[in-house]
């Protein structure tokens, strides 16, 4: 009886516990709830013992009970195996709330016979913060995701604006080192780059060379056909330039006609040579240009590192020093520089600087040497030609001065003076019975460009009282290579108002039917280098004939420079030729001379059939007549 009593005790103490609990536990078999305690019922919204006898299904939403949720359980349970799931709980009053049920078989070995014991908690606050939890980390990722795409969006669009800058500055670098006209290398960019490579040559021991080439007379090209078709030749001589240069070559528009080419390392110095022979050749061929055939010639100077300068500066004065010593002995070739060129060089500086004096020193005077006819031995015309007596290094030559002055941009002005002196020389002869000798004078291209040559013609002609008829001028084949309309117009004008028009020099250049139909040209002038070897060189002598020839087939005069022996004036007097001029008859003398010669017919006679010693020494005669 004690023994039943004290299991009475502790069954009402676990009873107790049970209904106290602050947890909701509930005992069901059979899906059947048989017990549940006071926290149970208050959970589910039961009254007190309502609950049993009820299917646990009234405790769960319809929508849990009909997936395979209930058959899982079960078949667990059936094992004796614990269950814990989270689910949607259903109150009595058929709210739903989220709970988190727990079942613990009773015993393990007969788990349906002897029923389960359920706990169930209410986790609808913690389901909330759950999902709050879970739409803020939602929210986050999104935020997240946001903020990566901007972020990504963001640094391509900062790796897109770095590209763009490197670029611009990649192109502004470039910009500030080429020549916008030809896209070479401009002269800042070639400065720095021939640094660098005399810096590498003196460590490594080897030759840098610099070539340094202009472009013969661009400046007459330039006035005459304008600046447009200036600019479309120096990007025709830069495309050629690129392409007889080696990737490794510097080449550069230093200003300008002129370029620069450096070859950064050479073994032998006859590299530059063959490297100069071969852009004075291929510069030289004819330019496609509006249409026509543009004929420009280089000139080159040469200079190598160590031998002839240890910087960039003397490299470059002295590469320019022999280029202007190339021009000097004929234009279209090349020179390297040596002791020679130095002193030429400074020769020329000098007379450079001095020749802006000479005009206004009264320096410059003019000589004139006789034009006579091959069969009489009449005097029929005269050239005038300007020489400078320099106040210390005494007379120089045209040929010396004469291109520096077309380089200077004195030419026009000087070209002026002597016309204008020219004239009054003419107009002087004139008034002293002389009537019959035309008067020729030279005129420069600079001249031939200019507009209103025509109006400057008149004014002289008419300030100087000249008859427009005995005034000659002699024009260069190469002026009328430029082919312009200007030129032909500026020509056609002068022979509008009576001057005359001679081809000085006809042969040597680029020569062309088309000019001498073209232009108003009355007289051609063969070349004294056709001239000196006649009697002994069979071409010569053909070209000669071939000019006689042409000449008369067109009616125009035709007039021999250079003769200086009887047997050539023979040869020219049988070959048709109607004028000559040349040191034969008479060298370039002062108008005083001149006039005496002019005097002196009888002269002409013997002159016409003497050898060159009985003409000079008559020649001498009439002179100090």
């Amino acid at each position: 009886m004690a023994e039943v009593d004290a299991v009475a005790r502790e069954l009402q103490q676990y009873k107790a516990i049970l209904e106290n609990a602050t947890i909701a536990i509930a005992y069901a078999r059979n899906r059947v709830v048989e017990h549940s305690n006071r926290a149970f019922d208050r959970l589910f919204g039961w009254p007190a013992g309502a609950l049993a006898g009820q299917s646990i299904f009234v405790l769960y939403r319809a929508s849990e009970i009909d997936g395979q949720f209930p058959a899982q359980i079960a078949a667990r349970l059936s094992q004796g195996l614990p269950v814990e799931f989270d689910g949607i709980a259903l109150r009595h009053d058929g709210s739903e709330f989220f709970a988190h049920f727990s079942g613990m078989p009773i015993d393990p070995k007969a788990p349906l016979a002897a029923g389960t014991v359920w706990t169930v908690q209410d986790t609808s606050e913690l389901d909330l913060t759950l999902k709050a939890l879970q739409r803020s980390q939602t929210t986050l990722e999104q935020r997240v995701a946001e903020r990566t795409a901007q972020l990504a969006a963001s640094n391509e669009r900062l790796s897109a604006q770095v590209a763009e800058r490197e670029l611009m500055e990649a192109q502004i670098r470039a910009l500030a080192e080429q020549d916008s006209l030809t896209g070479l290398l401009n002269r800042g960019a070639l400065e720095t780059r021939l640094d660098s490579h005399i810096e590498v040559a003196a460590s490594a021991n080897h030759k840098v060379g610099v070539l340094f080439l202009d472009l013969d007379r661009f400046k007459a090209i330039n006035d005459s056909l304008g600046h447009e078709a200036g600019d479309a030749l120096l990007r025709l001589v830069a495309r050629r330039l690129r392409a007889l240069t080696r990737s490794s070559d510097v080449l550069s528009r230093f200003g300008g006609d002129e370029f620069v080419l450096v070859l950064p390392s050479i073994e032998d110095p006859a590299m530059l040579d063959g490297m100069a022979a071969r852009l004075v050749e291929e510069l030289s061929r004819p330019y496609p240009l509006a249409g026509k055939l543009l004929h420009v010639t280089p000139s080159i100077g040469g200079a190598i590192f160590p031998e002839h300068g240890q910087d960039r500066k003397t490299l470059l004065a002295r590469a320019d020093a022999a280029m202007y010593h190339a021009k000097s002995i004929g234009r279209r070739c090349y020179a390297i520089f040596s002791p020679k060129v130095q002193q030429v060089s400074g020769h020329r500086l000098r007379l450079q600087n001095d020749l802006h004096q000479a005009l206004a020193g009264n320096e410059l005077f003019l000589e004139y040497q006789a034009r006579v006819d091959c069969q009489s031995g009449q005097i029929r015309g005269c050239e005038a030609l300007v020489r400078w007596h320099h106040p210390t290094l005494g007379l120089i030559g045209p040929g010396e001065f004469i291109p520096i002055a077309e380089e200077i941009g004195l030419m026009e002005n000087i070209g002026e003076w002597i016309l204008r002196q020219a004239c009054l020389q003419r107009v002087q002869w004139l008034e002293q019975g002389i009537s019959d000798v035309s008067l020729a004078v030279n005129l420069s291209v600079q001249q031939l460009s200019r507009p209103g040559l025509q109006q400057k013609f008149q004014r002289i002609l008419h300030e100087t009282s000249l008859p427009a008829h005995l005034l000659e001028i002699e024009i260069t084949e190469s002026m009328l290579l430029l082919g312009c309309a200007e030129v032909v117009d500026s020509l056609q004008a002068l022979h509008e108002l009576g001057v005359q028009i001679s081809i000085d020099d006809f042969g040597v250049g680029y020569s062309s039917l088309v000019y001498l139909k073209r232009f108003p040209i009355d007289a051609l002038k063969i070349d004294q280098s056709f001239v000196r070897d006649i009697t002994s060189d069979p071409e010569d002598a053909i070209i000669v004939k071939t000019i006689v020839g042409l000449a008369r087939s067109l009616n125009k005069r035709v007039i021999a420079e250079g003769v200086e022996t009887p047997a050539q004036l023979a040869f020219l007097r049988e070959a048709g030729c109607d004028e000559y001029q040349g040191f034969l008859f008479s060298e370039a003398v002062g108008p005083e001379k001149f006039l005496a010669l002019l005097r002196q017919p009888a002269a002409t006679a013997a002159v016409s059939t003497g050898s060159p010693q009985s003409c000079a020494s008559q020649l001498a005669q009439i002179v100090e007549t």
